[in-house]
């Protein structure tokens, strides 16, 4: 509050320098919240899509039964507790290109309108990440 820092002033001056010094969110500590909330209870988005982790779930299980673009996924990937929710690696390879490229490519699971948006809304973060973490 007193370097008062919001959405739209993102520094505040250094006090003997008073060049800015800019303030970021812990980018690798969001992605971790954004996975933690997709397993546990799954987005609705604005237009009423529901993103959840089934369509991933079904990937999971077609890729340990043939050879795809997705083998590094794991249950353990839509399983993760305890201290494995803190393990940024695991989120990263959850939300990745491969993973939404696979989901949007193969549209597991019994809704395929689902698995293409769960692919999309992974784009999206995919490419945040990568972007914010850069």
């Amino acid at each position: 509050k007193e370097m008062n820092i919001t959405d739209e002033n993102t520094s505040a001056k250094h006090p003997v320098t008073e060049k800015p010094i800019y303030f970021f969110a812990d980018v690798p500590h969001l992605l971790k919240l954004l996975r933690n909330w997709f397993l546990d209870t799954g987005f609705i988005l604005e237009d009423g899509t529901i993103i959840n982790k089934h369509p991933v779930k079904s990937l999971i299980e077609n890729s340990r039964s043939e050879i795809n673009s997705c083998y590094k996924l794991t249950p353990l990937h839509i399983s993760c507790e305890r201290t494995q929710r803190q393990n940024v690696k695991l989120a990263a390879q959850l939300f990745s290109n491969t993973t939404a490229t696979a989901l949007k490519q193969y549209l597991p699971g019994l809704d395929k309108t689902a698995a293409a948006k769960t692919g999309d809304f992974f784009q999206l973060v995919n490419n945040w990440f990568d972007i914010m973490n850069s």
